[in-house]
């Protein structure tokens, strides 16, 4: 702006001058402004208006800061480095201290039924006792069945509960027989699990009240085949019901007569290999259509042979061939 100030000042300077230089051009008028004006006189005033090369001006003020940019994008993972030094091995620990152990019964230290002693190095004592006896366990099933009894000089006696062979009456099929019940434990107690049968053929066994050879199984003879065996026995007792176990009452009374007689024939049982004698079971506990035999008390109540306790009956049993 003062540029053009002192530009229009010159300008009024210059213009005054050339007036008078001009004077006998009547039809001069402002050199810088009137189109009439010649062109060499204009080259002249243009040229007096140029005028030299001024100083630089000063520094413009510092612009201010420019906003702050993005982040850039990560860049990618560098290679691993190289594996490191293996280190040193360690110091080795001292050796362990030595236990001595010695077992021992009855008190001993905080022990009541004996345990074993251990004893270290440096004399420190510790113990592991034995734990207390425990209660009574179930008893065991039952053991191998003894020798057989010796029959006496009539029919069907003998000593001791396996029972021995005796004589049937005159007319019988076979006048030797030999009759050995297998017992069995059961919920009841102990019961009949089988009876077995034979004659008195080899194997022999020495009847101590003759002094005669005796078998405890053999073949019963064939006449024999097709009639049946019957049990009878007396009761002096009968078990009671155990709700808590599963245990009914005894399908008899304390003083009853329980017969039981085989479902078949005696030739319609198998004889065993070595020894032909025939086995006919007790049945299941509580099933009277169970066994081989056909069982019932008095009061015509049906009942498996080994629902017979054998501490409930008077050890005596009646067997009988027929019919």
């Amino acid at each position: 702006m003062k540029k053009f100030a002192l530009l229009l000042l010159l300008v009024s300077l210059t213009r005054i001058g050339v007036a008078y230089a001009d004077t006998t051009n009547p039809d001069s008028g402002d050199y810088l402004f009137n189109t009439q004006q010649a062109a060499a006189n204009l080259n002249q005033v243009l040229a007096l208006l140029v005028g030299p090369k001024g100083d630089p001006g000063a520094a413009g003020v510092a612009g201010k800061d420019g906003l702050i940019g993005l982040n850039g994008v990560d860049g990618l993972p560098g290679a691993p480095g190289a594996a490191g030094v293996d280190g040193k091995d360690g110091v080795d620990g001292k050796d362990g201290i030595s236990i001595a152990s010695a077992q021992f019964t009855g008190p001993q230290g905080p022990c009541t039924s004996g345990g074993t002693k251990f004893t270290d190095a440096t004399g420190t004592v510790t113990y592991a006792c034995n734990g207390a006896n425990g209660l009574p366990g179930a008893n065991g099933l039952p053991g191998a069945d003894g020798a057989d009894g010796t029959s006496g000089s009539g029919g069907g006696g003998g000593g001791g509960f396996t029972y021995a062979q005796g004589e049937m009456t005159a007319g019988a099929c076979d006048k030797f027989i030999v009759m050995k019940p297998v017992r069995t434990f059961t919920l009841h107690g102990f019961g009949f699990k089988e009876f077995k049968f034979g004659d008195r053929t080899a194997p022999t066994k020495i009847d101590t009240s003759t002094g005669t050879s005796v078998t405890m199984y053999g073949d019963i003879e064939s006449g024999c085949n097709s009639l049946y065996l019957t049990l009878e026995f007396f009761t002096k007792s009968a078990y009671m019901a155990d709700a808590d176990n599963g245990i009914p009452a005894a399908p008899y009374t304390s003083s009853d007569h329980i017969v039981c007689r085989a479902r078949n024939t005696i030739g319609s049982y198998a004889k065993a290999p070595t020894t032909n004698a025939i086995t006919l079971s007790g049945g299941t506990v509580g099933n009277p259509a169970s066994g081989d035999f056909a069982c019932s008390n008095d009061a015509g109540g049906a009942l498996a042979l080994i629902d017979l306790d054998t501490n409930d009956y008077t050890n005596r049993l009646g067997l009988s061939i027929g019919q």
